[in-house]
């Protein structure tokens, strides 16, 4: 951290002081912003530099917590881990730091040390049932390590790269080509994405010779990838239409995500279409939606995605809407439900051709961080829904 310069009068150490406070309330206020706007990168070195002008020891706890607060969001558990810890060696007040760290151990599957984090929080805070409820999902989790099932799950090493790749979709009938999505250092963009840190991300394609070898992946032409995010594709049964997320950018602003679609034309894909799922808002409202994660019903004719607009159960949601003919949307989305659906995030659906949906969520009850799900497809009255 860079040192503290040294002051050689009173009065000039008074100025000083004030002067310092000052740019330590505006650095921290613009750290705060870049964290409500969901750039958690960014605010990460806010909250940092913040840190170096901070006089008051109990305001430096603060600003501790809330970095280890933006690696939580960011998804780092072991850095979440570290800065917690720092809070508490800070003297934080408030004991949540217990039930943070026990639950970015358990992220990392570390379900012994976690379980020790939970009851330290529970002995400072016995009124939250989030402790007890923390504690049986660790011993589950153990359980379920001793228990593993007959599945093995390896890397594909010719399509990874060191940084993201995720969302992986076949785009022709053999399933012999894939799209993904990607954030490696060929991706469009020049610059840097706030909220993670690397580059934005792109789709990329890939095909697989007979003997199972991928070939090197490159970037979709510039009708689909922009400067911007592009990622989470799927196609179509005929494999000829492409529905993909995509997520403006400017410079410290968040503009949310949306769903576009696009058709193959030989080699090249036709100039995107945007979906329109977006919900009437107020003018006064100053939430971000994001929609996104698109996946298919065989026959093409409903797709279901993943978006924080209201009318959820909280965080993001799976939705569904029917698609016309020509592969856009008819009527409003309409919310899968309590019984796919949890206060916390559910993303990534995935539907299988007997129907049933795969997705991930980062509800309660789980081994840590996102986990796997799968509802089987109920045939109802009004139209198929899903249970777990």
């Amino acid at each position: 951290m860079k040192s503290m310069r040294k002051l050689m009068a009173c009065a000039m150490f008074i100025l000083a002081a004030a002067s310092g406070a000052m740019a330590q309330s505006k650095q921290a206020e613009e750290a705060d912003d870049a964290f409500k706007k969901g750039f958690f990168y960014n605010s990460i070195e806010l909250y940092k530099k913040a840190y170096t002008t901070e006089k008051q020891a109990s305001e430096k706890a603060v600003l501790i917590y809330k970095v280890a607060e933006a690696y939580r969001a960011l998804g780092d558990a072991e850095n979440a881990e570290v800065w917690y810890e720092k809070a508490n060696k800070a003297q934080y007040p408030d004991p949540i730091t217990y039930y943070r760290i026990g639950e970015a151990l358990k992220e990392q599957g570390k379900y012994a040390d976690a379980i020790v984090a939970y009851n330290k929080y529970k002995e400072k805070n016995p009124g939250d049932m989030r402790a007890d409820a923390s504690l049986a999902s660790c011993k589950q989790a153990q359980a379920w390590e001793e228990a593993p099932s007959r599945y093995k799950v390896d890397p594909e090493v010719l399509l990874n790269s060191t940084e993201y790749d995720f969302s992986a979709a076949f785009s022709d009938m053999k399933n012999s080509d894939v799209v993904f999505a990607s954030s490696r250092p060929a991706s469009t963009g020049t610059e840097t994405d706030g909220i993670v840190g690397e580059s934005f991300t792109d789709l990329f394609s890939s095909s697989r010779d007979k003997l199972g070898k991928w070939s090197e992946p490159v970037r979709l032409p510039p009708a689909v990838n922009t400067p911007a995010h592009e990622g989470s594709a799927t196609f179509n049964s005929k494999r000829n239409m492409m529905y993909f997320t995509r997520c403006p950018h400017e410079k410290k602003k968040a503009f949310g995500c949306d769903i576009w679609m696009t058709k193959k034309v030989g080699n090249d894909y036709s100039a995107p279409e945007m979906l329109n799922l977006r919900p009437q808002q107020d003018k006064n409202d100053t939430s971000i939606v994001t929609i996104g994660h698109p996946t298919l019903s065989k026959d093409d004719g409903m797709l279901l995605f993943s978006s924080n607009m209201k009318g959820g159960q909280g965080g993001k949601d799976l939705w569904k809407v029917m698609l016309d003919k020509s592969g856009m949307p008819t009527g409003q989305p309409a919310n899968l439900g309590k019984d796919i659906n949890t206060p916390k995030d559910e993303m990534f659906p995935f539907l299988r051709d007997n129907g049933n949906l795969y997705f991930a969520s980062n509800a309660p009850g789980g081994m840590g961080g996102m986990d796997i799900y799968m509802a089987e497809k109920q045939a109802m009255a009004h139209g198929a829904t899903w249970r777990t």
